[in-house]
C-alpha cells in the first residue's frame, strides 16, 4: 500500500506544480524554473535518503567511466528525433507550432538564457538531476517493490508523462485545443532514460543525457524560436 501512496504523491504533486510552473500568468518568469525544481528536489533527495538506508548509494549513484560517452549519444539521437518530429510533424501544422512556441515562451527569453550560459547549465544541471533522481531512482525503485523491476521502469515512464498531463491545459492557447507536446516528450525521453537506468543499473549515464539533451533543446538549438528547423 506504502508503494502505491507513494508514487501516487510523487505524480499528483508533481503534476500540480507542474501547472502552476506553465501557467500563462508565469511565462518568462524565474519562478517558472523554481515551480519544476523544488517538488523534484524533495522527492529526489527522499530517493537519495532510501538509496543510503538501504546501502545502494554507491552502486546507484556513483560515476563510471563512459557515462558521459553513453549519456552525449543518447542525448544526441534524443534531439535528433525531435529535430525531426519538429521538421515533419510540427512546423508544417500552424497549431502544432504554435504550441511549440508556446512552450519556449514559458521559459523565457532565449537571449537572456543564453547570455546567462553558466547561470542557465547550473539550473539545468540542478533540474535534470533532481527528476532523475526522483523518477528513475525513487519511483522506479518503489514500484518494483510492487511489479518488479522488469516492469517498473515502463511504469514509472508512463507516470512521468502523466505528471506533465496539467500542462496539456497549462500551455495551449486562450480557447485552443490543448497542447500535448511535453506530455509526449515526457513520454518519449522518459522511456529513454529508463531503459538506461534499467541497463546499467546506475542513474548517472541517465542524468548526463538529461542535462545533454535540456541544453541541447532550449539554449544550443531551440526548435521553437525560428520558423522551422
Amino acid at each position: 500500500m506504502f508503494q502505491w501512496v507513494m508514487v501516487w504523491l510523487v505524480t499528483c504533486a508533481i503534476g500540480a506544480s507542474s501547472y502552476v510552473a506553465f501557467a500563462s500568468s508565469r511565462m518568462g518568469a524565474p519562478s517558472v524554473w523554481w515551480m519544476i525544481l523544488i517538488p523534484n528536489a524533495l522527492f529526489g533527495g527522499f530517493g537519495v535518503y532510501r538509496l543510503v538506508q538501504d546501502n545502494e548509494a554507491r552502486k546507484t549513484l556513483a560515476p563510471k567511466w563512459g557515462d558521459a560517452s553513453l549519456g552525449f549519444v543518447t542525448a544526441f539521437g534524443l534531439f535528433i528525433f525531435f529535430f525531426l518530429g519538429a521538421k515533419f510533424a510540427v512546423f508544417p501544422s500552424p497549431v502544432a507550432s504554435g504550441w511549440l512556441r508556446r512552450i519556449y515562451d514559458q521559459l523565457g527569453s532565449h537571449a537572456l538564457l543564453a547570455s546567462h550560459g553558466p547561470r542557465t547549465a547550473l539550473s539545468l544541471v540542478v533540474i535534470a538531476t533532481a527528476e532523475e533522481l526522483t523518477w528513475r531512482v525513487l519511483v522506479t525503485r518503489t514500484l518494483a517493490e510492487r511489479i518488479g523491476h522488469a516492469r517498473a521502469w515502463i511504469y514509472a515512464a508512463l507516470l512521468y508523462a502523466l505528471a506533465h498531463a496539467p500542462t496539456l491545459w497549462a500551455l495551449r492557447s486562450s480557447a485552443g485545443p490543448l497542447n500535448p507536446l511535453l506530455v509526449a516528450a515526457a513520454l518519449g525521453a522518459g522511456l529513454v532514460w529508463g531503459a538506461m537506468t534499467r541497463m546499467t543499473g546506475r542513474v548517472m549515464p541517465a542524468i548526463v543525457s538529461h542535462v545533454l539533451f535540456d541544453w541541447a533543446l532550449i539554449v544550443m538549438f531551440p526548435l521553437g524560436t525560428t520558423s522551422g528547423p
